[in-house]
């Protein structure tokens, strides 16, 4: 087809459901940010449909990984930025966004903070504690007056004794006034208590992968961590020397790739769920009789491809277990009763996708006057395609690719572009 005289080949690009990063709940509505782009959704419990609230400002569009994490504390969404410049806040009383610039730490731990920041967030009375990947503290923010407060004591300890280039911290667990925080990349469990703010630290074993602890929840007085290699370590946490358990879960992993095994696990009353990070099968165990067993109500993710993760979060409202595919891009549940999973796709009403699609197609345009689209760049086939549609975003991106004016038909078009 000529492209120079004006033809057309009719062509509709389906949208694609929504990837969902994180999940709150509010007990009405779920709350959740997108795992390809910066926008924030909100989500009925009830009648599953999303709503788009809007754009994170002063972050790039077409980012992913912007916020994972999220909490509410007095009445605002406080969310923990990965790639995000800044701490994000939404304020569900007025509707409006917020950032708060993130204190720049004293501590220089021979790592890039600035790109891979914080991982999850928790919220205690009127405080917001940021737990980092590569950031050289625990931030915590004072929702009332504004200021912060950096826990750094463990930081050059956990420097001396790191045996990989994994996160400082996967997960966290708030037992009491102490947070325990089994470190990714060391055998140490940090332990603060947020009331007397004091650190100590235990050596715990974390086995043979580059990642030591992914995981940890708390059930009778144990816990129980989860190793990078698939293994649960159950033990009090109270001194080096006591007794712990190990609970091995029959695990798929291509050892020489290294990554880890299980990931999210997600408590469900008295069951440890432990969804597969890459490959593999998803397990459960039953904390109070220390039984493991496969759930297959979940296999059905392996049949999609794609290099993301399998899941991206789970959690449990004390009813259902919810998860979200990071290949599938499906919204699961999982009532406890039933034990039968339902998958949804998550699509926004048809005037919310037409806007984010003219705006993902606006912001491709100006990216690629700023610099090149790579052919593995997330959606950048279909953005092209996309852009095909209107002559004049064609134009103007042909502008910017001069060579690209020569071709003949669409497809050297896009070949153009994208070598």
């Amino acid at each position: 087809m000529d492209m120079r005289k004006g033809q057309k080949k009719e062509w509709k690009r389906k949208p694609w459901p929504l990837t969902v990063e994180n999940l709150f709940d509010d007990g009405v509505n779920f709350w959740f940010t997108e795992f390809t782009f910066n926008g924030l959704f909100q989500m009925n419990k009830k009648n599953r449909i999303p709503r788009f609230i809007g754009e994170f400002p002063g972050e790039d569009f077409s980012q992913g990984r912007l916020y994972t994490s999220m909490v509410m504390c007095n009445g605002k969404l406080y969310f923990a930025p990965f790639f995000a410049r800044e701490i994000g806040t939404y304020d569900l009383r007025t509707g409006e966004f917020g950032k708060i610039p993130i204190l720049v730490p004293e501590k220089r731990a021979g790592w890039d903070w600035s790109r891979e920041k914080f991982f999850k967030v928790m919220a205690s009375g009127k405080l917001v504690y940021f737990l980092p990947c590569h950031y050289p503290g625990i931030l915590c923010y004072d929702t009332e007056t504004g200021t912060f407060d950096l826990y750094d004591q463990w930081v050059d300890e956990v420097e001396r004794m790191r045996i990989s280039e994994w996160w400082y911290f996967f997960d966290y667990e708030l037992s009491g006034s102490t947070l325990y925080l089994p470190c990714g990349c060391a055998d140490s469990v940090v332990m603060i208590d947020i009331v007397q703010k004091k650190t100590r630290m235990l050596k715990v074993p974390g086995g043979d992968f580059p990642c030591r602890f992914c995981g940890i929840s708390q059930n009778a007085g144990y816990f129980y961590l989860l190793r990078g290699d698939g293994v649960v370590v159950k033990r009090r946490l109270e001194t080096e020397e006591e007794n712990e358990k190990i609970i091995r879960l029959s695990a798929k992993n291509d050892e020489e790739e290294q990554e880890i095994t299980f990931y999210p696990v997600c408590q469900a009353g008295r069951y440890l769920y432990f969804f597969p990070f890459l490959e593999g099968n998803c397990f459960r165990l039953d904390m109070e009789h220390c039984r493991v067993e496969p759930v297959k109500d979940f296999d059905d993710e392996q049949s999609f491809e794609g290099s993301c993760f399998l899941f991206l979060t789970s959690l449990w409202d004390g009813e259902t277990l919810y998860a979200t595919g990071g290949r599938s891009r499906l919204f699961l549940e999982c009532h406890q009763k039933q034990r039968e999973v339902v998958s949804t796709g998550l699509f926004l009403r048809e005037d919310e996708q037409r806007f984010l699609e003219d705006r993902k197609r606006t912001d491709f345009l100006l990216r690629n006057r700023q610099r090149e689209i790579y052919e593995n760049e997330w959606d950048s086939l279909g953005l092209l395609m996309s852009v095909f549609e209107k002559e004049e975003d064609a134009q103007n991106l042909f502008l910017v690719k001069k060579s690209v004016t020569e071709c003949i038909t669409y497809g050297e078009g896009i070949y153009r572009i994208l070598i």
